[in-house]
């Protein structure tokens, strides 16, 4: 038995066997201990050397100058857009762009051998504290400086020198509306140095000049093709580079589609049903009527649609439409006020172009009723008719109609045709 100081008594063999695991506990305290120093030395190490090559790079480093140890070499930049979203104002035609720019040129006074700094090869930079080109976006009433912008720059110790940013690209582009609503439209985003001439900055497109694959689609406007295109462009007696960015955008607005080209197919047709009905009836001068109402109001509804001097060739359409549908309209009224007028005698020229067989194949009938006594009919000097005559005459009389009415079909179809060919194709 042991005692202790306040006078307590415990045994001593129930610690003997603490006693082997002490000396573990200590030693495994001292390996932590020896693990976290060499943790903390290797960060501060790293951090050193992180801190001695800042130091070393940007001790005599100009953000001013361009990074060239020759004066008379050209600073290569390689130029890459990738669109992410887009959006049209089409009634100001104004086309706002969405995109990350990506630049990356050679540093010739960035460089460095990464074993003389801990194995260090790339360093995380703000943009402001190295030389950046000046590109600018040039719209059509503005320039813009892109590189002016808050950016993060990937530096690597071969020099190499990758920038980026997210800057929205704001371009007025002419609305071309002929073709509305499947219209295309083709809008232009340019970059350029205009304050560094060509001797001095060279922009390069490299491999993908651009890149879709994390573009958001409009549900407006279909992106069909982004090409770039290589120009210079003189200004005084110095060259500037650009790069020019073609956007090609297809209108994918099915609403308009529907509510726009569905109406009209439903008015051509009935404009050309209109000549199959009964003439003597009121129904086919109120179908008429109807549809020139419909006309005016279907035009006065696309009306807003400002193109310039182009008017879009499906309201050109539906104007030459409006055209047809008041000839209709009037042809509907003169061929009831035919059937409904007092039976009079058949020119002989009518009975002649009734016994053709052209006549007989517009009227679509499987033979002929011509009336034999035809010349009886056209005797100028008889005064009065029987009613077998009167009802002769008032039958030849409703096949002229007829002929007439299928006559007007056919030239409506083919006017309709060479319209579409025209506007359409």
């Amino acid at each position: 038995m042991a005692k202790c100081g306040s006078g307590c008594v415990f045994p001593v063999k129930d610690i003997m066997p603490l006693m082997p695991s002490l000396p573990c506990f200590f030693v495994l305290i001292a390996i932590v201990v020896v693990t976290a120093e060499s943790a903390c030395n290797s960060a501060s190490e790293s951090k050193s050397h992180m801190k001695r090559l800042k130091e070393n790079l940007f001790r005599d480093y100009d953000t001013s100058s361009r990074p060239v140890r020759r004066w008379s070499d050209r600073t290569q930049v390689a130029v890459q857009m990738i669109p992410l979203s887009l959006d049209f104002d089409e009634i100001y035609d104004v086309f706002t762009l969405h995109s990350s720019l990506h630049f990356a040129w050679i540093d010739e006074f960035l460089v460095w051998n990464a074993s003389d700094y801990g194995g260090i090869e790339h360093i995380l930079l703000d943009g402001d504290s190295v030389w950046v080109p000046e590109v600018f976006h040039l719209s059509s009433w503005d320039i813009t400086d892109l590189m002016g912008r808050k950016r993060l720059c990937n530096l690597f110790s071969s020099g190499w020198l990758h920038c980026w940013d997210y800057p929205i690209l704001i371009a007025l582009c002419r609305l071309d509306l002929t073709h509305w609503p499947y219209d295309s439209q083709n809008c232009t985003v340019t970059l350029s140095t205009v304050t560094q001439s060509l001797e001095e900055i060279e922009l390069m497109v490299i491999g993908a000049a651009v890149n879709l694959q994390e573009y958001i689609p409009s549900r407006a406007w279909k992106l069909l093709t982004v090409t770039v295109s290589q120009y210079n462009h003189i200004f005084g007696n110095k060259v500037f580079p650009c790069l020019q960015y073609n956007l090609l955008l297809r209108r994918s607005d099915a609403i308009s589609g529907v509510t726009i080209v569905v109406p009209i197919i439903v008015l051509v047709f009935l404009v050309l049903s209109s000549f199959w009905l009964n003439s003597e009836q009121e129904v086919r001068v109120n179908l008429c009527c109807t549809l020139l109402v419909c006309h005016v109001l279907f035009l006065q509804n696309i009306g807003h649609i400002n193109n310039g001097d182009n008017a879009p060739v499906i309201v050109l359409f539906f104007r030459d439409s409006l055209v047809l549908c008041v000839f209709s309209l009037e042809f509907a009224v003169f061929m009831q006020w035919l059937n409904t007028t007092s039976p009079r005698k058949v020119p002989y020229f009518f009975n002649s172009v009734f016994d053709s067989g052209p006549a007989w194949m517009l009227l679509l009938l499987g033979r002929r009723n011509c009336l034999k006594g035809s010349e009886t009919l056209n005797d100028g000097r008889q005064e009065t008719a029987d009613p077998e005559t009167v009802s002769d005459v008032k039958t030849r009389w409703r096949d002229f109609g007829g002929l007439l009415n299928h006559l007007f079909f056919l030239v409506y179809c083919l006017i309709y045709l060479i319209l579409i060919f025209m506007y359409v194709v």
